[in-house]
C-alpha cells in the first residue's frame, strides 16, 4: 500500500512540476496520507546524510559518522516537523486551514525529488563537472525549486500568491536557521 502511494505521489510531484495542477489528485491528502506522507524522511534523511558527508570536512573527522547522523537526523524532523507547524498557522491565519492537508502532504513528498536533485549536484560538482560554475548550478535549482513550490502553494491552497510566495520565503529562511544550527553541533 505505501509503495503505491509513494508512486503516485512522486507521480503527482511531477506533474505538478510539469505546471498540471492535476497533479494534485496523485496525493491522498487526509489524516491518514498526512501522517503516511512523513516517510518521505526515509528518502530525504539519506540523501541529505550522503550530501554533508561529501561537503564534509574537519567535522566529519572529528565527529565521526553517528554524531553526524544522529544530528542530521534530528534536525531533519526538526525541519520537517517545524516547517510544518509554522505553515498550519500561516495557513489558518490566511483562513485556509482546510486546505492544510492538501498542501503540506504535497509538500512533504516534493522533498524526495528535491533532495534527489541536490544530491546529483553535489555528485556532479564533486566531479568537477560544473567547474567555476558551481554556485550558479545550485542557485539555479534553488531557484527552480522555489519556483515548483510557489505553484504548489497556489494549486493547493487556493489562496493566492503573497501566502504562496510567504510560504516558499518562509520555508527557505527556516530551513537556513535549522541547516546553521545543525552544522554547529556536529
Amino acid at each position: 500500500m505505501l509503495a503505491r502511494e509513494v508512486s503516485h505521489a512522486l507521480y503527482g510531484t511531477w506533474r505538478l512540476a510539469r505546471m498540471d495542477r492535476s497533479g494534485l489528485a496523485f496525493f491522498e491528502r487526509s489524516l491518514d496520507g498526512f501522517w503516511r506522507s512523513w516517510w518521505s524522511l526515509a528518502f530525504t534523511f539519506p540523501a541529505g546524510l550522503v550530501i554533508s558527508a561529501m561537503h564534509g570536512g574537519a567535522e566529519w573527522e572529528q565527529s565521526g559518522l553517528p554524531r553526524i547522523a544522529v544530528v542530521q537526523g534530528i534536525g531533519t524532523v526538526i525541519g520537517y516537523a517545524g516547517y510544518a507547524l509554522i505553515a498550519l498557522g500561516l495557513i489558518g491565519f490566511i483562513g485556509r486551514s482546510a486546505r492544510f492537508f492538501d498542501y503540506i502532504v504535497a509538500y512533504n513528498w516534493s522533498q524526495v525529488p528535491l533532495s534527489a536533485l541536490f544530491l546529483l549536484l553535489t555528485v556532479l560538482d564533486a566531479l568537477g563537472l560544473f567547474g567555476e560554475y558551481d554556485w550558479a548550478a545550485f542557485q539555479a535549482a534553488l531557484a527552480a525549486w522555489c519556483a515548483y513550490h510557489t505553484y504548489l502553494a497556489l494549486v493547493s491552497l487556493e489562496a493566492g500568491a503573497l501566502p504562496a510566495v510567504t510560504l516558499v520565503v518562509t520555508d527557505v529562511v527556516f530551513g537556513v536557521i535549522v541547516s546553521i544550527a545543525v552544522g554547529r553541533l556536529y
